[in-house]
Protein backbone atom coordinates (compact mmCIF):
# COMPACT_ATOMS: atom_id res chain seq x y z
CA UNK A 1 0.00 0.00 0.00
CA UNK A 2 3.29 2.57 0.71
CA UNK A 3 4.58 1.53 -2.29
CA UNK A 4 1.05 2.11 -4.28
CA UNK A 5 1.04 5.62 -2.51
CA UNK A 6 4.84 6.28 -3.08
CA UNK A 7 4.16 5.79 -6.96
CA UNK A 8 1.45 7.62 -7.36
CA UNK A 9 3.10 10.54 -5.67
CA UNK A 10 6.07 10.22 -7.96
CA UNK A 11 3.59 9.91 -11.28
CA UNK A 12 2.20 13.14 -9.67
CA UNK A 13 5.72 14.98 -9.34
CA UNK A 14 6.85 13.98 -12.75
CA UNK A 15 3.47 15.09 -14.50
CA UNK A 16 3.62 18.67 -12.69
CA UNK A 17 7.02 19.37 -13.42
CA UNK A 18 6.57 18.23 -17.07
CA UNK A 19 3.68 20.42 -17.18
CA UNK A 20 5.71 23.52 -15.88
CA UNK A 21 8.67 22.93 -18.41
CA UNK A 22 6.32 23.31 -21.23
CA UNK A 23 4.92 25.93 -19.96
CA UNK A 24 8.54 27.83 -19.10
CA UNK A 25 9.18 26.94 -22.37
CA UNK A 26 6.05 28.40 -24.33
CA UNK A 27 7.15 32.10 -23.25
CA UNK A 28 11.32 31.68 -22.76
CA UNK A 29 13.14 32.57 -25.91
CA UNK A 30 16.48 30.90 -26.21
CA UNK A 31 19.72 32.06 -27.57
CA UNK A 32 21.13 29.16 -30.21
CA UNK A 33 24.22 28.69 -27.04
CA UNK A 34 21.15 27.49 -25.04
CA UNK A 35 19.38 24.67 -27.53
CA UNK A 36 20.27 21.42 -28.03
CA UNK A 37 18.85 21.90 -31.97
CA UNK A 38 19.17 24.85 -33.58
CA UNK A 39 16.72 26.05 -35.96
CA UNK A 40 16.90 25.57 -39.77
CA UNK A 41 15.03 26.06 -43.04
CA UNK A 42 12.66 23.54 -44.24
CA UNK A 43 13.76 24.39 -47.61
CA UNK A 44 17.51 25.60 -48.14
CA UNK A 45 18.97 28.55 -47.10
CA UNK A 46 19.37 29.52 -50.81
CA UNK A 47 15.56 29.74 -52.08
CA UNK A 48 15.28 32.84 -49.03
CA UNK A 49 18.42 34.22 -49.97
CA UNK A 50 16.80 34.20 -53.69
CA UNK A 51 13.66 35.47 -52.62
CA UNK A 52 15.07 38.37 -50.84
CA UNK A 53 17.31 39.11 -54.17
CA UNK A 54 14.04 38.96 -55.93
CA UNK A 55 11.74 41.17 -53.38
CA UNK A 56 14.47 43.58 -52.26
CA UNK A 57 14.19 47.56 -53.80
CA UNK A 58 18.02 48.34 -53.87
CA UNK A 59 19.49 51.59 -52.66
CA UNK A 60 20.87 54.05 -55.00
CA UNK A 61 24.04 53.51 -53.97
CA UNK A 62 27.28 51.93 -55.90
CA UNK A 63 30.18 50.44 -55.17
CA UNK A 64 29.67 49.09 -51.47
CA UNK A 65 30.02 46.01 -50.22
CA UNK A 66 27.13 45.58 -47.38
CA UNK A 67 27.16 43.28 -44.61
CA UNK A 68 23.67 43.44 -42.77
CA UNK A 69 22.48 41.30 -39.36
CA UNK A 70 18.49 40.86 -39.31
CA UNK A 71 17.40 38.98 -36.53
CA UNK A 72 14.00 37.17 -35.59
CA UNK A 73 12.22 34.33 -33.28
CA UNK A 74 11.87 31.41 -34.55
CA UNK A 75 8.32 29.98 -33.11
CA UNK A 76 7.79 26.17 -32.06
CA UNK A 77 5.45 25.75 -35.11
CA UNK A 78 7.78 27.00 -37.85
CA UNK A 79 6.88 29.91 -38.77
CA UNK A 80 9.21 33.71 -37.53
CA UNK A 81 8.33 36.32 -35.54
CA UNK A 82 9.36 39.85 -33.99
CA UNK A 83 11.67 40.75 -37.43
CA UNK A 84 14.54 43.36 -36.69
CA UNK A 85 17.39 44.94 -38.36
CA UNK A 86 20.27 44.24 -36.18
CA UNK A 87 23.49 45.59 -37.85
CA UNK A 88 25.01 47.32 -40.91
CA UNK A 89 28.90 47.53 -42.49
CA UNK A 90 29.28 48.89 -45.24
CA UNK A 91 32.60 48.94 -46.84
CA UNK A 92 33.64 50.66 -50.12
CA UNK A 93 34.74 48.24 -53.34
CA UNK A 94 36.78 51.43 -54.26
CA UNK A 95 39.70 53.10 -52.61
CA UNK A 96 38.45 56.27 -52.86
CA UNK A 97 37.09 58.22 -50.40
CA UNK A 98 33.40 60.19 -50.39
CA UNK A 99 32.10 63.94 -49.79
CA UNK A 100 30.74 65.00 -46.88
CA UNK A 101 27.83 65.39 -49.19
CA UNK A 102 27.56 61.96 -50.71
CA UNK A 103 27.93 60.48 -47.06
CA UNK A 104 24.79 62.73 -46.15
CA UNK A 105 23.47 60.78 -49.10
CA UNK A 106 24.87 57.46 -48.08
CA UNK A 107 23.25 57.26 -45.01
CA UNK A 108 20.04 58.10 -45.72
CA UNK A 109 20.22 54.92 -48.38
CA UNK A 110 21.25 53.45 -45.95
CA UNK A 111 18.96 53.96 -44.01
CA UNK A 112 15.97 52.45 -46.32
CA UNK A 113 18.36 49.46 -47.03
CA UNK A 114 17.94 48.37 -43.46
CA UNK A 115 13.99 48.76 -43.39
CA UNK A 116 13.69 47.35 -46.57
CA UNK A 117 15.66 44.57 -45.55
CA UNK A 118 12.97 43.97 -42.81
CA UNK A 119 10.02 44.38 -44.86
CA UNK A 120 11.47 41.68 -47.76
CA UNK A 121 11.77 38.97 -44.88
CA UNK A 122 8.29 39.82 -43.10
CA UNK A 123 7.14 39.11 -46.59
CA UNK A 124 8.82 35.86 -46.89
CA UNK A 125 6.72 32.45 -46.51
CA UNK A 126 9.88 30.46 -44.82
CA UNK A 127 8.79 27.51 -42.96
CA UNK A 128 11.73 27.00 -40.41
CA UNK A 129 12.41 23.53 -38.29
CA UNK A 130 11.69 25.01 -34.97
CA UNK A 131 14.84 24.58 -32.03
CA UNK A 132 14.39 21.95 -29.61
CA UNK A 133 15.31 22.09 -25.84
CA UNK A 134 14.93 18.61 -24.16
CA UNK A 135 12.91 17.22 -26.93
CA UNK A 136 10.59 19.93 -27.01
CA UNK A 137 10.14 22.85 -30.05
CA UNK A 138 11.13 26.01 -28.56
CA UNK A 139 11.18 29.73 -29.69
CA UNK A 140 15.03 30.80 -30.35
CA UNK A 141 16.42 34.44 -31.16
CA UNK A 142 17.99 33.47 -34.49
CA UNK A 143 20.73 36.23 -36.57
CA UNK A 144 20.34 36.14 -40.35
CA UNK A 145 23.17 37.82 -41.98
CA UNK A 146 22.90 38.80 -45.86
CA UNK A 147 25.56 40.17 -47.89
CA UNK A 148 25.50 42.65 -50.94
CA UNK A 149 28.07 43.46 -53.04
CA UNK A 150 26.61 46.87 -54.88
CA UNK A 151 28.41 47.70 -58.30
Amino acid sequence: MKLTILLIICNLLAVHSQSSISEKYDSTIFRLAEVDTKPSLENSAYKLSMFISENIQMPKITNKKIHLITSFIVEPNGTFSDVKFVHLKSQSLLDNTLESEDDIQLNQELEFLKKEIVRVICLSQSKWIPATKEGKAVRCLYHYPINMSIE
